[in-house]
Parts: C-alpha cells; sequence; structure tokens
C-alpha cells in the first residue's frame, strides 16, 4: 500500500472514530430560568450558582435536610450540593465546575 492509501485508510479511521465517540445518550441537563426557590443572598456574599443538572441533585442548606436542586440555586458557605444518578454544573463567577455521579460539594 503506497503512503498515500495509508494516510487515506488512517484519515477514514480517524474519521469514524470521531464519530463514534461523539455520540452521547445521556439525557440533555435542564437549563432554564432560575428557580423562584433559590436563596435571598447578602450583597457581597459568595454564592456558586446551579448552572444545569440531570437526574437526582440534591441540595442542603446550612447542614439541614436535602432536597432537590433547581437550575437558579444560589450557594453560600456552609450549603452543599450531592448527586446521586445524576449529575450538575455549578458557576462561580468565571469558574464552572461539573459534579459527576455519585459526587457532593460542600460550599
Amino acid at each position: 500500500m503506497s503512503d498515500r492509501g495509508v494516510r487515506r485508510a488512517l484519515m477514514a479511521l480517524l474519521l469514524v472514530a470521531c464519530a463514534t465517540g461523539c455520540r452521547r445518550s445521556a439525557p440533555a441537563p435542564e437549563v432554564g430560568t432560575p428557580s423562584a426557590t433559590k436563596q435571598a443572598v447578602a450583597p457581597g456574599t459568595i454564592a456558586a450558582v446551579v448552572l444545569a443538572r440531570t437526574g437526582k441533585v440534591e441540595l442542603s442548606r446550612n447542614g439541614g435536610g436535602w432536597s432537590d436542586a433547581r437550575v437558579g440555586d444560589q450557594l453560600v458557605p456552609s450549603d452543599a450540593l450531592r448527586t446521586e444518578a445524576g449529575e450538575a454544573e455549578l458557576g462561580l463567577g468565571p469558574v464552572h465546575m461539573r459534579l459527576h455521579e455519585s459526587s457532593a460539594v460542600r460550599v
């Protein structure tokens, strides 16, 4: 096989690998308007914001019980977020963080 044939075969293999790897069957994340139940944050307080979520994602305020987290919920120091069979994306200013399945974070 010539160099040209080898290059074509490698390019075809690369395209097939990219096309296969780009397919993802995960459900689309919930993205939308901020939640009406978000916590009031005092001016000057740093707060992380739930930007997106899929599956089961829960929020605990100040060490209390767990409830469903919603897009737009704000987390302040002493709040926590956990994922069971789900994922969440948090934003804190220009920084974004993704929590994958079975993860937890405390602010």
